[in-house]
């Protein structure tokens, strides 16, 4: 292509091979190139190509996906989500970004992603491990980091629509870097999808562990009198959630991410405002630390820092070390869990170009609640801060109101860690997710037979006889009577007169 900001790739003529035109949209950055595939030098029609490298430095790395297959040539990526490729992808199966998952409007996922992603009552523990200049530090990098890749997975799912899942974004990933150093692109395909779905099972397998036991600690602080342990508080726990369990896609969740999980985040902010502003820490003695020195909560007061005793029992009194700033940062990104399936729920939305609007929401509602929870809630309590916020809290209604609460949130993110994990399985199988769900076919309409009259049986036509013209006369002629035969309409019985050539042929032209 002629310009100075275009770039000519490949070899020569003679050796037929492959060139790569680029337009200045490409150099710019924008996803769409053209291959031209000619032996010989001959060109051929272009394809548009999804452009996952973002300049021109990369345009050989392009070329040489594209010749290990990495990067097929017909790709239609569109909110239709139905890509049709020659290669194989690592993702579970064609049906990962088949129609039948892409059903799902927009909200919905917008509704999914925040539910499960947004918990700013646990921020103030994080301030208590971090401190408050790490802390901070930690959370603008948290928001700035996953909110950009998450749009940056948004663009790759969107180019790429038959890449429904991690494990299949991390295979394509590794393939495409196989292919610069001319590697084997399908054994690190292979290799790569492998092992992110084996870190991506372990990952949701230990989150949903995680949440059953916050689920029987929730039940133990309600029913603090029972004499069940543990152990059958879980029993419990997982009776009252499979029930739930039996929702099969992101589309399906969408009235329990709002019910179970969105409406009792919002009762719970509120819950954490009106026992923050009630007792007010700051003023109790000994009050909030912030040095690392951590105090000791009883389960009835707001918090009882132990005074003397408490100091002198402390398990850091040299402040915070490593390995408590280490599970601060870790706690800060386990906040942003939800970024962990978001090609997962790209795949079942009917209008994938729409993700930069769930993105949006999403971080527009939980971003400001995380700042306001945290700096309130270490302001409030300091070091103190219990990751089950609801200790620091007065036992009163509101408190028990919101470990209430709580207990039904817990059935929402037990579903959505194992939902990850039996999607991925499902499709494997060759399960359709969706048959469950989907409405019966509709019968065959009925049709009344009605009288018709007699006709004779259809002859071949000649090829002469296809025009307009011909075919008229042609019916026109089956329809006079003949000796022997009864006419088949009325007007013949009657003894109507015989059609002339020149009236069918005026007839055929009137029709």
């Amino acid at each position: 292509s002629p310009g100075a900001e275009r770039g000519h790739l490949g070899r020569g003529q003679r050796g037929g091979g492959w060139r790569m035109a680029t337009s200045d949209a490409y150099v710019r950055g924008t996803a769409v190139a053209s291959v031209t595939v000619g032996g010989d030098g001959a060109p051929e029609p272009q394809h548009n190509l999804p452009a996952i490298s973002r300049g021109p430095s990369d345009l050989g790395a392009v070329s040489g996906a594209a010749k290990n297959g990495l990067i097929p040539l017909n790709v239609e990526a569109s909110d239709a989500g139905v890509a049709r490729h020659d290669k194989s992808s690592s993702s579970p199966r064609a049906a990962a970004s088949g129609t039948p998952l892409r059903r799902a409007p927009t909200w919905a996922i917008t509704a999914n992603s925040l539910a499960f992603m947004c918990v700013p009552r646990a921020i103030p523990a994080c301030f208590a491990q971090t401190g408050w200049t790490v802390g901070m530090l930690a959370l603008v990098y948290s928001s700035v980091v996953t909110y950009d890749t998450g749009l940056v997975l948004g663009e790759v799912c969107r180019l790429r629509p038959k890449i429904g899942s991690y494990p299949g974004l991390c295979g394509e990933a590794l393939a495409a870097c196989a292919a610069r150093r001319g590697w084997s692109p399908q054994a690190w395909r292979d290799a790569g999808a492998g092992c992110c779905l084996v870190l991506q099972f372990a990952t949701y397998y230990l989150t949903t562990v995680a949440e059953l036991i916050y689920f029987e600690q929730f039940f133990g602080q309600l029913f603090d009198q029972s004499r069940l342990c543990q152990w059958q508080w879980l029993l419990v726990a997982a009776a009252v959630s499979l029930p739930v369990l039996q929702l099969p896609t992101y589309h399906e969740t969408r009235w329990a991410a709002a019910l179970l999980g969105l409406l009792p985040l919002a009762i719970n902010v509120a819950v954490m405002f009106y026992e923050v502003l009630l007792v007010r820490p700051w003023r109790c003695q000994p009050g909030p630390r912030y040095d690392g020195l951590l105090g000791v909560a009883d389960g009835g007061g707001a918090l009882s820092g132990g005074g003397e005793e408490a100091l002198s029992n402390a398990t850091s009194p040299q402040g915070r070390d490593l390995n408590d700033v280490f599970l601060g940062l870790s706690a800060f990104a386990y906040a942003f869990g939800g970024h962990g399936f978001y090609p997962e729920e790209i795949r079942e939305m009917s209008t994938p170009s729409a993700w930069p609007s769930v993105m949006n929401w999403t971080y527009g509602v939980a971003i400001p609640l995380y700042w306001a929870c945290g700096i309130v809630g270490y302001y409030a309590y300091g070091d103190f801060s219990w990751s089950n916020i609801n200790l620091n809290f007065p036992r009163n209604a509101a408190n028990t109101a919101s470990i209430g609460v709580q207990v039904v949130q817990e059935v929402y993110f037990i579903l959505v860690g194992n939902l990850v994990m039996m999607l991925d399985i499902e499709m494997r199988l060759g399960i359709d997710p969706t048959v469950c769900c989907s409405a019966p076919p509709d019968p065959p309409p009925r049709h009344e037979s009605r009288p018709t009259p007699p006709t004779q049986p259809p002859t071949p036509h000649s090829p002469a006889t296809h025009t307009p013209t011909a075919r008229l006369r042609s019916i026109a002629s089956e329809d006079e009577p003949s000796a022997g035969r009864s006419a088949p309409w009325p007007e013949a019985a009657a003894g109507g007169r015989a059609h002339t050539g020149a009236e069918e042929e005026i007839s055929s032209r009137e029709i």
